[in-house]
């Protein structure tokens, strides 16, 4: 059997030969219509026509694109975030959190040698008036504790 020329499927599409052509030489199967009436709409040959149904889980190149141009967006506004000191990381959030965690943990420690000579002797009325001038007294240097980053 023999092929169609590239003239005759020029005009059937009407284009120039010339047209066929070139496309032939970029890989467009020109003996398949589908493909030549895609490259004849302006689409990607492969691309499917307007209104047919692919399937949603298929990313396509833009899609691919565009996420990969948001992602690096936003890496980006992320490192200008560090740089202004906006944005800390995981590892110092939780530097800190040990750090503070171990200061209540020695403020509790030594609780019981630095009040019970404080309340030795007092009744309960005085005793409790101490304790909760010690407890205001610890959460204020507590409060008022600085926490310096080495990770950085």
């Amino acid at each position: 059997m023999k092929r169609e020329s590239q003239a005759s499927i020029a005009r059937r599409h009407g284009v120039k030969p010339a047209t066929i052509c070139v496309w032939r030489k970029k890989g467009l199967n020109i003996y398949d219509d589908a493909e030549v009436a895609a490259a004849v709409a302006g689409r990607n040959p492969g691309q499917p026509p307007p209104g047919s149904t692919t399937p949603k889980d298929v990313e396509t190149y833009g899609e691919a694109r565009a996420r990969r141009e948001r992602s690096n967006a936003d890496k980006a506004a992320i490192e200008v975030e560090k740089m202004r000191g906006s944005v800390v990381s995981n590892d110092s959030v939780l530097s800190a959190g040990h750090h503070v965690g171990l200061a209540i943990r020695q403020a509790f420690l030594k609780m019981e040698g630095e009040l019970t000579p404080r309340i030795a002797g007092l009744s309960s009325a005085k005793a409790a008036k101490v304790i909760r001038a010690y407890a205001r007294e610890k959460l204020t240097e507590l409060r008022d504790l600085e926490y310096v980053n080495t990770d950085a």
